[in-house]
């Protein structure tokens, strides 16, 4: 990565990056994001939520390009220009391998949200309070629904599975190793060792690779900011990779710049150390 200050195109992930973890976007944040447009700059999200559940306020900011579901849906200028999806045979193994480990998991498919029981049975043992904010954005979202996973659902682009005593991430990754791309969480009431894949080869990175050629812009032209292991394969697709002070250790060790957390209006300062606004 470069130590260029000039960027013209920003990829902003979102949870953990843009919003902390009421899914409210901070004023400086905003304020920021609109002003890196008014200066030119292209400015797009990278989020592993679904395109539907990103949210009217998040969305309100105005984005040039949308990545969502971890990459395998890509959008640029009010039109979707990728889509990825698994195969059933994939999906039939993915359903087999979580369920015999007790572990619930999520579909995200083109139209709505498919969790499971055991999904819904991890978020009522959250904390009572906690409990209360994740009904509010995810819940009681009308895209989101309980539901049997079956193999054959159309669209499926990810998969979030739940964390369980017992089941480690090193060995999810090794189970899937060629079939999926495999990442850690970043939705905490998912619990402690949750994660998402990705059909092989679908990531951030191979998203951003898209909206590079799209936009006409080079690596060297690209800002990255994020928090979690899933921004790795983006930051390597970037010329400047930036990390939230609330970030992973792993993303920390690969970034040019380790900005404030999402609280204390690190966005807002990464804009400013590089030249955006």
């Amino acid at each position: 990565m470069s130590g260029s200050k000039k960027a013209n195109i920003i990829f902003l992930d979102v949870d953990g990056t843009l919003v902390a973890e009421d899914s409210k976007v901070p004023d400086s944040a905003r304020r920021a994001c609109i002003e890196a447009r008014r200066n030119g700059h292209i400015l797009c999200v990278a989020t592993g939520r679904q395109y539907q559940v990103i949210g009217a306020d998040i969305l309100s900011i105005g984005f040039d390009g949308i990545i969502s579901a971890g990459g395998a849906r890509v959008d640029a200028e009010g039109k979707t220009i990728f889509n990825a999806a698994f195969n059933s045979a994939v999906l039939s193994r993915i359903i087999d391998y979580f369920e015999s480990r007790g572990a619930g998991c999520t579909f995200e498919r083109a139209d709505c949200l498919v969790a499971s029981e055991r999904v819904f049975e991890q978020f009522r043992c959250l904390d009572p309070e906690y409990y209360k904010l994740v009904e509010e954005l995810y819940i009681k979202n009308e895209n989101v629904v309980e539901g049997a996973l079956d193999p054959n659902f159309p669209d499926v682009a990810k998969v979030i599975f739940c964390g369980v005593p017992g089941l480690s991430f090193e060995e999810i990754r090794a189970e899937f190793a060629g079939e999926c791309e495999v990442f850690k969480g970043s939705m905490p009431f998912y619990g402690k060792g949750n994660g998402e894949l990705c059909p092989a080869g679908v990531n951030k990175g191979s998203a951003v690779d898209l909206l590079l050629r799209y936009f006409g812009k080079e690596k060297e032209d690209a800002v990255a900011i994020g928090d979690g292991e899933n921004d790795l394969p983006m930051f390597r697709r970037c010329g400047i990779g930036i990390a939230m002070g609330n970030g992973d250790a792993s993303l920390k060790k690969a970034a040019d710049f380790i900005t404030g957390s999402v609280s204390a209006g690190g966005l807002a300062q990464a804009f400013v150390r590089y030249g955006l606004i």
